[in-house]
Order: structure tokens, then C-alpha cells, then sequence
């Protein structure tokens, strides 16, 4: 939903085909037919776990679909992460018809923590996340966006958050938003910041933890695997199934994870794809909205502005221009 990658027309057509029934039964089989990971990430998998020594403090994933705008600029801003000496980058080719292999193998060979790895086919966004949590080799997750820029102590910040905080599952916080692509969260034209609230169920109704957040593996042990069938709303979804299921989130006070690009052929705000981002909307709020104490109703029509209809919640309730 919040997460930038762009598709061809035909592939939307394709999905928009699919059924509000078939598409309704896929919330509760999750990952049913996830597609075959490549020799590589099997053996990488099949490796034997390092120790709690040597294991990374947080593995990071990465789509890259499509990203030549992108991918330069992205990695010369994570490799500035405070502790990025300490992660693992899991860099997951989607079978990208772009040239971002040549600049990643510049960074490959002087980055032994950054693992690379190209997929025969594209399995989607949240497909291609499952490949990166079934390789990752630390108890903490988080997905770091092509189009996206984080905080230069983003993810120290919210490992420390999770380690002092052992019933939580996830943290998150606050984040800015831009309409410029490449700039970085110290140089930047952004004129709203998103101030989520703390971590209640009634929140759900949009999708709280927003575009960066962290989380503990053991959350897919208990609670599943993206939905791949989404298009644009697995995260949203996956969120809500698990704290149905009794999972807690936590807001980090007077953090900001970092700077969101809003990219107009991105997932979450492409126009050709909104049809399909309303009928994931409607669905979601179909099966969890017992869980917010003043459930939205499924939505009527096609929201305004470019923006689905939980982006507008949170824009609408949560964004703040900066003065």
C-alpha cells in the first residue's frame, strides 16, 4: 500500500479479473502457492543458523522491480544506517526488466553483509518479501523501500525499541512525505509529516504501522506469511490478522523513521491500479473491521486525488504540514 513498485497494465487487468470471492478466501489461505525460491536462496536458507553472536541485529529487504530511478540513490543512503555494519541487506531481484545489477555489484564486493539474489519470475511485492523473511538470518525485520529514504539511525532506534520492549511485535512512528524522488530525510522539500497515535485496536482502520516499519520474525511463525495475493495492501492486511490474533504493536515517541516518496506509478498511488487497491480496501474492512471500535464501511466508489481510501484516513487524520 504505501510500498512503490510499478506493474504493467496487462497484470492489473489480470488481477482485477480475479473475483471479490476468490480474492476473500485468500485472506484466510495465505501464501497458499508462493512460488519456488531459486537454488541460491535454498542453500542459503539450508545453511546453519549463525550464533546469537554473529547473527545480524535486523535483516532488511528489499524489492527491486523496475528501480534504475532509484537504486543508486538507495543504496548509497542505507549504507549510512548507524548500525548497518550490523545488518544484513537482502537485495531480491522480482525479475526487473531495468539495469540495477550493475550498481549493486559495485556494492556487493565491499559490502559483505549486503546478499543478492534475481528471481525467474515475479511473484509480486509481497511474494517477494516471503523469499527475504524465509532467508533472513535475524530475529528482526524490516523492509526498506527502493523509493523511500530512512532516517540515518532508523533502524538502531527501532531494534533498540524492540529489544527493550519484549511483548511488542512491531514498532513504528512517525514519517514524512515528499513529492521529489531521490531526495534524503536531511535534504529534503517535504511539507507534511504523518504523526500516527500509540497502538490501539480502533487505529487498525488504516494501516497504523505505516511504510517503515520493524518487526520480529516469530510474528510469520504465529501468524503466516504475506497474503500474495494482494497487490498493494498485503502489509495492511497482515498487521490486522495478526493483532487479531493477539499481537501488540508500539508507537516510538518523537521518532520519524524517515521520508516517504509519494510516487504517482507506485503501488499505493498509481490511478491505473486504484479499482484494485479499493477492492483490497473493501475487503480488508470486510473481514476486520469487528476489531476497530468505530469500523469504517466498505467504500462506494474510487477515492479522489490519486490517493486509496486508507491512505486518505491517514492524510486526513494524521498528517500535519510542517511549518
Amino acid at each position: 500500500m504505501f510500498f512503490s513498485r510499478n506493474r504493467s497494465l496487462k497484470f492489473i487487468a489480470v488481477l482485477f479479473s480475479i473475483s471479490f470471492i476468490y480474492l476473500s478466501n485468500s485472506v484466510s489461505a495465505f501464501s497458499r502457492n508462493p512460488i519456488p525460491l531459486p537454488t541460491k536462496a535454498k542453500k542459503i536458507i539450508k545453511k546453519k543458523k549463525p550464533s546469537a553472536v554473529n547473527r545480524p541485529r535486523v535483516s532488511i529487504i528489499t524489492s527491486i522491480f523496475k528501480g534504475d530511478e532509484f537504486i543508486k540513490g538507495f543504496l548509497a543512503d542505507i549504507v549510512q544506517q548507524s548500525i548497518f555494519k550490523h545488518c544484513e541487506l537482502i537485495l531480491i531481484n522480482a525479475n526487473s526488466p531495468g539495469k540495477e545489477e550493475s550498481i549493486i555489484k559495485q556494492y556487493v564486493p565491499r559490502y559483505p553483509n549486503i546478499r543478492y539474489i534475481k528471481l525467474g519470475k515475479d511473484p509480486g511485492l509481497y511474494g517477494v518479501w516471503n523469499v527475504g523473511i524465509k532467508m533472513a538470518l535475524s530475529d528482526f525485520i524490516t523492509n526498506a523501500n527502493l523509493d523511500d529514504r530512512r532516517n540515518p539511525r532508523s533502524l538502531e532506534i527501532e531494534a533498540k525499541a524492540l529489544e527493550q520492549n519484549p511483548s511488542v511485535d512491531l514498532v513504528y512512528g512517525d514519517f514524512l512525505c515528499t513529492k521529489r524522488a531521490n531526495e534524503t530525510f536531511k535534504h529534503h522539500t517535504a511539507k507534511t509529516i504523518v504523526k500516527h497515535p500509540d497502538f490501539q485496536l480502533c487505529y487498525m482502520s488504516s494501516c497504523l504501522p505505516g511504510p517503515q516499519p520493524m518487526w520480529r520474525k516469530s510474528m510469520h511463525t504465529k501468524y503466516g506469511l504475506f497474503d500474495e495475493k494482494f497487490l498493494s495492501c498485503g502489509d495492511w492486511e497482515m498487521w490486522c490478522r495478526a493483532v487479531s490474533k493477539g499481537s501488540r504493536f508500539k508507537k516510538i515517541p518523537n521518532f520519524v523513521t524517515g521520508l516517504y516518496y509519494y510516487n504517482p506509478a507506485g503501488l499505493s498511488t498509481d490511478e491505473a491500479k486504484l479499482e484494485i487497491r479499493t477492492m483490497e480496501y473493501n475487503l480488508i474492512v470486510k473481514t476486520y473491521r469487528y476489531l476497530w471500535a468505530k469500523p469504517q464501511q466498505p467504500t462506494k466508489g474510487i477515492a479522489s486525488e490519486g490517493y486509496s481510501y486508507h491512505e486518505i484516513l491517514h492524510h486526513r487524520y494524521f498528517a500535519i504540514p510542517l511549518d
